[in-house]
């Protein structure tokens, strides 16, 4: 076999060299975890789906040192802290049929408002299926250290509706994320 008919072997195998390569293991050492529970408020009936609906909490404490003190960890150690899960939780009726996706932005407290763009830690896509009682949210890839680092964040719950918001919903939010090395 001459040296062109094996050059398409030389090139796959290549290939899959460099891709393996590149896929790196996720080396994260978890040192602690941030958990941000009970945040209630109420989704109000009527609301208009042609503009994202924002549920703000300001300032919100972060327990950073707090948490890296009860947890033994030199704060100079975290590396970064991320998302790790998140949900929003019908208190009284069990529907969020009205809901086509959502994002959870948090930024510096003292910021007026986060962008969508750039602070973006949770989300979730529309769904062939309307959202029941509960959300389980995604995370993102953000690294929130630069948020999550000082004494208080802002956040922001973004809703994208599919339609007005037909009665009102109590609701619970809650979110964890990891401090990592």
């Amino acid at each position: 076999m001459s040296y062109m008919n094996r050059l398409p072997n030389y090139l796959a195998l290549g290939v899959l060299l460099l891709v393996l390569a590149s896929c790196s293991r996720e080396n994260r050492d978890r040192l602690f975890v941030l958990v941000y529970p009970n945040l209630q408020f109420e989704f109000e009936a009527g609301l208009n789906p042609n503009f994202p609906q924002v549920k703000a909490f300001t300032p919100l404490p972060t327990n950073f040192l707090d948490l890296a003190q009860q947890n033994g960890v030199d704060t100079s150690l975290v590396a970064g802290i991320f998302p790790l899960d998140a949900r929003l939780t019908a208190l009284d009726v069990n529907n969020y049929s009205f809901i086509n996706s959502m994002s959870v932005l948090i930024c510096p407290a003292d910021e007026g408002e986060c962008n969508l763009q750039s602070d973006e830690v949770f989300y979730i896509e529309p769904q062939l299926q309307p959202f029941e009682g509960e959300i389980r949210l995604q995370p993102g890839l953000r690294n929130a250290l630069r948020d999550l680092r000082g004494e208080s964040f802002r956040l922001e719950l973004v809703f994208f509706l599919n339609q007005p918001s037909p009665f009102s919903v109590e609701s619970l939010f809650e979110m964890r994320f990891e401090a990592v090395r």
